[in-house]
């Protein structure tokens, strides 16, 4: 084994455990020679204790910054991630409900055109998500920009947001909401999931269609 082969799944599988005592012989070699994938290696035990382990009803800060870390956008759009997929697994799942859509009164009036801006709004348990669609460009450049806002803001309990397109895995983005609960993308026509991971709770907002 050498460096090139050292993927995240072996790295994964090594924080696990779960590689022969001969492979991690190998993996060991390699990491103290990169320092970098030996903090990987770090963040992976840290997420995995943190999941098997923690009892309370949020997520630790460090759990999300270590997830922020290893799971970065361009990491979430190309890999499959089984552990991450083991962790969401893990969290509450709740479907909200539409409270809200601005698409319904404008079909209503006649006036619902493909690049007109939209507003939706779901509740869950407590929680409220406002979301505002607006075109941004024209013709074949035109793309929408998606402004959110979680009510109320998560505060004490950390909070991420990922837009994943309708029957997908990969989200096409991800942000952590401000102080303010606000949060946003940028993304093209299509359908989309939002999904929210708010405390140990998963929110999906479903059947989100731009334009």
């Amino acid at each position: 084994m050498n460096q090139k082969n050292l993927d995240y799944q072996t790295l994964i599988s090594y924080a696990a455990g779960e590689l022969t005592e001969a492979q991690a012989a190998e993996v060991e070699q390699i990491l103290a020679e990169t320092p970098a994938a030996a903090t990987l290696v770090d963040r992976f035990r840290r997420i995995s204790r943190a999941a098997q382990e923690d009892n309370s009803v949020t997520i630790p800060p460090s759990l999300v910054a270590d997830l922020k870390a290893v799971f970065d956008p361009e990491q979430i759009r190309t890999s499959s991630r089984p552990r991450f997929a083991e962790f969401l697994a893990s969290l509450q799942r709740t479907v909200a409900d539409l409270i809200y859509d601005s698409s319904g009164n404008l079909a209503l009036a006649g006036t619902r055109g493909p690049g007109m801006a939209r507003q939706l709004a779901f509740a869950s348990d407590g929680l409220e998500v406002d979301i505002q669609l607006a075109p941004d460009g024209e013709g074949d450049d035109q793309h929408w920009h998606l402004l959110g806002q979680v009510s109320p803001p998560a505060e004490d309990q950390p909070a991420l947001v990922m837009l994943v397109p309708q029957g997908q895995d990969n989200p096409a983005g991800e942000a952590q909401p401000d102080e303010h609960g606000l949060f946003s993308f940028t993304a093209e026509p299509g359908e989309y999931e939002i999904h929210l991971i708010y405390g140990k709770r998963l929110i999906v907002m479903p059947g989100v269609k731009i334009p």
